[in-house]
């Protein structure tokens, strides 16, 4: 028996998950480099960059929201096997339905939450404090990347349960 993890199918979701978790780590290297040349600035000419922490927070949602449903399919969250790992492996498969079951609820609910935050950060017009970008496209990455995790723990909870089926 393989991993539901293992056997993500191809498709559509693999690449959009891909392209996520790449574009996420284009992201942690922008925020990695806009701190250091911050910190250089700042004490080499004693100019920081006006407005970088408020530029690194946005990252940081972009971040986020891009790279956990990308984790989740590459098994990249903290997983402890204190308990778990004790269990027969149908045990353990049962728990990781129920894992994904849980994702596919959180992902729906804080992906929709975040589209009705969109339109009313939209509405109110508001716009960070220093830089006054618009807040409302960084709460609509939030809903999307929990709209992927969603979709994509669907998928695995279908494939967990198919091997739950099997025995």
């Amino acid at each position: 028996m393989s991993d539901p993890q293992s056997r993500f199918r191809a498709g559509i979701i693999k690449q959009i998950l891909e392209k996520s978790g790449l574009t996420a780590c284009v992201i942690l290297v922008s925020m990695m480099m806009l701190t250091v040349v911050d910190v250089f600035s700042r004490y080499l000419f004693a100019r920081p960059i006006v407005g970088a922490n408020e530029l690194v927070e946005l990252m940081m949602v972009c971040l986020s929201a891009l790279a956990i449903a990308w984790c989740a399919v590459n098994v990249g969250h903290i997983k402890v096997d204190l308990i778990v790992g004790r269990l027969s492996r149908r045990a353990q498969v049962v728990f990781d339905s129920a894992n994904f079951a849980l994702a596919v609820v959180v992902g729906a609910v804080i992906g929709v939450q975040s589209i009705s935050e969109a339109l009313f950060a939209r509405k109110l017009e508001s716009l960070t404090s220093v830089l006054e970008i618009p807040q409302f496209p960084f709460y609509l990455v939030l809903a999307a990347g929990y709209l992927i995790l969603m979709v994509a723990a669907v998928q695995l909870l279908l494939q967990s349960l198919r091997m739950v089926k099997k025995g």
